[in-house]
């Protein structure tokens, strides 16, 4: 329950004024109005204020979102209630509670009466409005009699913002359960029971709801109207209504509970979309529009507005069905999105989850399924020049395949594909039989957790209202690109989708995909979907070598970590995790040959215009090894140097996301040289790779011996001559006399 999205009614009275002017308005007086409203209206979604304690209650009975009756008792008058039962008290009160309150006092105090009026009426109208009373009155026999009258709470002026804040938490103890999370917006509602799921007919519940969806993380998003369904089954029986309701409640309280004990504290909402400066805006759309995407040089709200960037590509089409999703919606949901992953881990958190937003943006443009943001046309300009690429008719195709609403369901996926991502993988869970282990019975177990997670936060923001909500047919075709998508990333299936990615190749090879029946284009949908993610997933072995470098090393680090965790457990820990063991040249070497070249080299088959990326993990394959004999040659002449790649790493090492990350086995005495080298990446980009008829394959290309340490992302342009001559002289860093270890049993 957010409390932007619960109401506050204020019954104040004000001092008398002792005269009023009749050229002075009313409210010119400060006093109309307690002195903490504003932190009120600061919490709150709709704070009301009324002097007449009647119209209060009223105001309080109209309102169909969470409300609490606030009543400030520092008045000079109160209206008495002279039909009042003096002798009430709340049954759950003991009888010594009762015998401290002054009773004689309170039968004469009309402020004790006047809760007790209000919490009689709230009461035969709905027990789900709690009444707070506030003071500067510390005695503690008014404070019972107080609550004994029927406030669920008493607040002592002056009321400070850390209490304000809490005040929101009385209504999860008085609505019920199937209701606690109520009350969008919009809504209106004619019934008081709870939401009726999208199969019930809508007997006895009327609901409304704005244009942008759900407005809260409440149950009231999981059941849509049933006029948006186009099947409703009526049911007469109120008996097997309740029951299916209560089945839904139950469901949504279970999720809740998964959510709140894996996931971040959601991120507060935020009222509107932030808007960026033009100039800003034209950066960022330039960033994501390169292969050369650094999410490390951001901070997350710049992370966020990368991905608003993203989506913003799809929500501009025309052939998009869900025009309902607002800026705000879709910004407010990447918000909370970010906040869901844990951005402790040094490698699984919200810049990871970017980085492979952007990559699978970067594929799609690359296909011409969408537009790069900046309008950059020389990616594909170069691919219409590049024979072995397809041909205008080849693109047509993959644009049948994936239309708009496809692509917006795959970048969903992969922004919020490890969301909540506890830092360890798989195996870690299943070996310590950890509930998320038992609930998903050990198979796919982080991915369906992600999958979860993901469409609670959608839930949250009114996504699952797509196309015409939960049991349309946009909405289960949304749905399910989700879903297989990130299932698709749990790389113990990698072989699986390998062989069926490779068939496909060759199937489509003969088909025409514009005469495939409904059934077998869908199949082929989402496996193209589930190649792009997975790809994607693992792209930091085909960025600029830069950026492969500072991935690789983030990776080591969390996996060192979960080896600390296992060691500490008495666990078995492979080798990989092993902080005096891995090896970070042999484990990026491995995981190359055996698991991501095999990958990419298949789905080029499929979709030639992701050849690029084969290009650059060669590339970066090559380098590896250069540094790898750099650092056997090292270890050759200074024998006593031996480290291993999580030497420089302490146990408590953790990045942060939103702080410029620089590596933890800095060589700093060859930094300087290997600033000046390393730019090959960058001056030889994708269209210098591109060049083949002028420049020769890229096998043809020079890559000398490199050195063995990390190097500042500023780096300048630099010639061959310089890489030769500071290869001249390596450094130490690396060295190791054990086997080659394999990343591919990463999550």
């Amino acid at each position: 329950m957010d409390p932007l999205h619960c109401s506050v009614v204020v019954c104040y009275q004000p001092a008398p004024m002792p005269y009023i002017l009749d050229t002075v308005a009313p409210y010119e007086y400060n006093d109309h109005q307690p002195s903490y409203t504003p932190l009120l209206q600061s919490v709150f979604g709709k704070v009301f204020i009324h002097s007449n304690p009647t119209d209060a209650l009223e105001q309080v009975k109209q309102h169909d979102s969470p409300t609490i009756l606030l009543l400030d008792l520092d008045a000079t008058t109160l209206v008495n209630d002279d039909n009042d039962d003096d002798t009430v008290y709340t049954p759950s009160c003991s009888s010594s509670c009762s015998t401290a309150s002054s009773s004689s006092a309170a039968i004469n105090d009309t402020r004790i009466a006047w809760i007790r009026k209000s919490s009689r009426e709230l009461e035969q109208h709905s027990n789900e409005i709690p009444i707070i009373a506030c003071s500067a009155n510390d005695d503690t026999a008014f404070m019972l009699d107080c609550i004994h009258a029927g406030a669920v709470d008493y607040l002592l002026k002056p009321l400070h913002m850390d209490v304000i804040k809490t005040m929101f938490l009385k209504l999860h103890r008085s609505r019920h359960d199937s209701k606690m999370h109520q009350g969008t917006a919009a809504a209106t509602t004619t019934t008081t029971t709870a939401p009726a799921p999208p199969f019930l007919s809508n007997k006895t519940t009327t609901t409304t709801t704005t244009t942008t969806g759900c407005h809260d993380e409440s149950t009231s998003c999981l059941y849509p109207d049933n006029t948006n369904h186009h099947h409703p089954l009526n049911i007469n029986d109120d008996g097997l209504q309740v029951r299916i309701k209560e089945i839904f409640s139950k469901d949504d309280r279970f999720t809740q509970s998964l959510m709140a004990i894996y996931a971040n504290q959601l991120v507060p909402r935020t009222r509107l979309h932030r808007g960026l400066s033009s100039e800003r805006a034209s950066l960022l759309r330039h960033k994501v529009s390169s292969w050369d995407f650094n999410p490390f040089e951001f901070g997350r709200d710049d992370l966020i507005h990368c991905s608003y960037l993203i989506f913003e590509q799809v929500l501009v089409s025309p052939e998009l069905p869900y025009s309902s999703i607002t800026n705000d919606q879709l910004y407010d949901f990447i918000v909370d999105l970010s906040g869901a992953y844990n951005n402790g881990n040094p490698y699984h958190n919200f810049a990871h989850a970017v980085d492979v937003l952007q990559c699978v943006y970067y594929f799609l443009c690359s296909l011409g399924v969408i537009s790069f943001a900046n309008n950059n046309t020389s990616h594909v300009t170069m691919m219409e020049q590049d024979p072995m690429l397809p041909s205008p008719q080849q693109r047509t195709r993959m644009q049948h395949l994936l239309q708009p609403k496809h692509v917006f369901a795959l970048l969903t996926a992969a922004l919020g594909h490890d969301a909540a991502h506890p830092g360890v993988n798989n195996m870690f869970l299943v070996n310590t039989s950890s509930p998320l282990a038992l609930l998903f019975n050990d198979r796919s177990v982080l991915e369906s957790f992600h999958s979860m997670a993901l469409f609670q936060i959608m839930k949250k923001h009114g996504f699952d209202r797509l196309g015409d909500g939960p049991c349309s047919t946009d909405y289960q075709e949304f749905r399910k690109i989700v879903v297989s998508s990130i299932l698709a990333t749990d790389m113990s299936l990698h072989g699986d989708y390998v062989e069926k990615i490779k068939t496909q190749a060759s199937r489509l090879a003969n088909v025409n995909v514009h005469t495939m029946d409904p059934a077998t284009l869908e199949n082929e949908r989402l496996l193209i979907c589930s190649a792009l993610i997975k790809c994607a997933d693992i792209s930091n072995v085909t960025r600029p070598f830069l950026r492969a470098v500072k991935w690789a090393e983030l990776l080591v680090q969390e996996c060192v970590q979960q080896g600390d965790l296992e060691r500490a457990m008495g666990m078995p820990s492979v080798p990989m995790n092993d902080r005096d063991k891995v090896i970070l040249e042999d484990s990026q070497i491995g995981f190359i040959k055996f698991v991501a070249l095999e990958l990419f080299d298949s789905v080029r088959q499929v979709m030639p215009e992701m050849s690029f990326t084969v290009e650059y993990i060669r590339e970066n394959l090559k380098r590896w090894e250069n540094r790898k004999q750099c650092t056997a040659e090292q270890q050759q002449r200074h024998p006593s140097t031996t480290t291993t790649a999580s030497s420089m790493m302490t146990k408590t090492d953790h990045v942060m996301v939103g702080c410029k990350r620089r590596s933890s086995s800095l060589d700093y005495k060859a930094v300087e040289v290997f600033r000046k080298r390393l730019s090959l990446e960058n001056g030889r980009h994708v269209d210098t790779v591109r060049r083949r008829g002028s420049a020769g394959s890229v096998t043809d290309h020079r890559f000398y011996k490199l050195q063995p340490a990390y190097a500042r992302l500023d780096h300048e342009v630099a010639t061959p001559e310089t890489a030769a001559a500071a290869a001249s002289s390596p450094s130490s860093e690396w060295s190791h006399d054990d086997p080659v270890h394999c990343q591919c049993t990463i999550q």
